[in-house]
């Protein structure tokens, strides 16, 4: 796996649960979806609080419940704005109207609106001139864009690209991150190939193919895979790969297709009895591991506390290090051989330092640890196809670690703020004596 732009390799814990998201179906009732305490239940167990999802009016009254519902349950919206059908800025008006009572009721809860959902699959007619397909997706995206921005509820909602260019016959069209007022992020649909690792479906360069070298803010609305084409261990296991990837390289928000089985075997709980699929089970447990309970999960600065170092990683693997607020850090090491089961690869992990306590999880088996060692100040794990987990706990050796990284970045930043103030002088001095001349 090879990222296209600066791979993020040290993040914080919580902003990488924040990068999951998953589908629903709300706005078709459908299913267990109209279970409110389940869809509630069904999020909680896996983590996650980013949904994508349509907003059908006809579920509840304004504020419309199922909605608020959901929302104050802590659950930040992604809303797709149109699947195929005839639009006008009127219908985008109206779209708009009903996300802001949403938002008004509980404020915080809407993080995007989407433009129109796969253009190659449902045909889209911009009603103002009788355009379809790329033309008529990019007249609606810039409306869509101009009136979110200027709404006083959703200014500052982030606007997602629409999805389907470059597939079925629609040209790939413009880079969003170079053509102002179209999109926040872009954003497109890499479903893996069945029974097939994800890797190269979701690089950047492949699944992003309207800007080059894959590069820019961008967001995965839907991926994942269908039961029986693909075995529910892979499923399991290339999950967390796809999460994991999607972190790695920048994007912004990955949401996995969907949350409740509806019979089509896409689901991470089935329809059946609302059980936790493998892949759920992972999920939960991979979150679980990594949560961050700190009242600064979020905001605290996330420093390299461990001068960590990996050896053996394979070509298809990477890693990185998800710190939390008490100094906590969890290096996550993956590899995505084309086999599955994928070989056992021998991984060594040099933490800098001789640790007090070192767990190793895999999120396969639980949220106990595999193997837990004592004052080590490496170690060697054995990785396959999916991520293993090497955390290293809060003690007081990361605390001073911690300190002296803060002591070492507080220094930085005062030595560049010397810099730039003398650069400053030193232009304003030059500007003088030139007045003077």
């Amino acid at each position: 796996m090879q990222a296209t732009q600066a791979a993020t390799t040290l993040m914080r814990a919580a902003d990488f649960i924040d990068t999951q998201g998953v589908n629903l179906h709300v706005s078709q009732g459908s299913s267990n979806y109209s279970k409110m305490p389940m869809v509630i239940a069904n999020m909680n167990y896996l983590g996650i609080v980013n949904a994508r999802d349509s907003l059908n009016p006809f579920w509840g009254n304004p504020p419309y419940s199922y909605y608020t519902v959901l929302a104050k349950a802590g659950i930040k919206w992604n809303y797709i704005s149109a699947v195929g059908g005839t639009r006008t800025p009127n219908t985008i008006s109206t779209f708009l109207s009903n996300v802001a009572k949403v938002e008004a009721a509980v404020p915080g809860s809407t993080l995007a609106v989407e433009g129109p959902n796969e253009i190659n699959n449902f045909k889209l007619t911009w009603g103002v001139d009788g355009t379809t397909g790329l033309p008529a997706a990019l007249s609606y995206q810039a409306e869509l864009y101009r009136q979110t921005k200027a709404h006083p509820l959703l200014q500052n909602t982030k606007v997602f690209y629409f999805t389907g260019y470059n597939a079925g016959g629609i040209p790939k069209g413009p880079d969003p991150a170079l053509t102002p007022g179209l999109a926040d992020y872009n954003n497109q649909h890499p479903y893996p190939a069945a029974g097939r690792p994800p890797a190269r479906w979701l690089k950047r360069t492949t699944a992003l193919g309207n800007t080059k070298g894959g590069l820019g803010p961008a967001v995965y609305t839907e991926t994942g895979y269908q039961a029986p084409k693909t075995t529910t261990s892979q499923s399991a296991a290339w999950l967390l790969n796809i999460l994991v990837s999607g972190a790695y390289n920048n994007i912004y928000r990955t949401y996995v297709y969907q949350l409740m089985d509806e019979g089509d075997g896409y689901g991470l709980f089935s329809k059946a009895g609302n059980q936790p699929t493998p892949a759920a089970v992972a999920l939960h447990n991979f979150n679980t591991i990594l949560a961050d309970p700190g009242a600064d999960a979020r905001t605290f600065e996330p420093l390299k506390i461990l001068k960590y170092s990996t050896g053996g990683v394979p070509t298809s693997g990477s890693s990185m290090a998800l710190i939390k607020s008490n100094t906590e850090t969890n290096i996550v090491v993956w590899a995505e051989p084309d086999t599955f089961p994928g070989p056992s690869t021998l991984i060594g992990v040099n933490l800098g330092e001789t640790q007090t306590t070192v767990n190793i999880y895999d999120p396969l088996i639980g949220t106990d640890p595999i193997q837990t060692l004592r004052n080590v100040n490496s170690v060697r794990v054995s990785v396959t196809d999916h991520p293993i987990i090497v955390q290293v706990p809060a003690s007081n050796v990361t605390a001073k670690a911690a300190a002296k990284a803060s002591a070492t970045a507080t220094a930085a930043k005062a030595a560049a703020t010397k810099a730039a103030t003398a650069a400053k002088a030193a232009a304003e001095k030059a500007a003088a004596a030139k007045k003077a001349n």
